[in-house]
């Protein structure tokens, strides 16, 4: 199970160093959040 810190800490990774990492791989968002965000973060 994810934990919420967990997520919000490797975000603020990756906005400080500019790209994803090999844990984690973001995309860009055209307009917002999806609603089943939670459903998309996988292992």
């Amino acid at each position: 199970m994810i934990v919420k810190q967990e997520v919000i800490d490797a975000i603020h990774l990756m906005r400080r160093i500019g790209a994803d990492t090999q844990r984690c791989e973001v995309k860009k968002s055209v307009q917002e959040l999806p609603r089943n965000l939670p459903e998309t973060i996988s292992a």
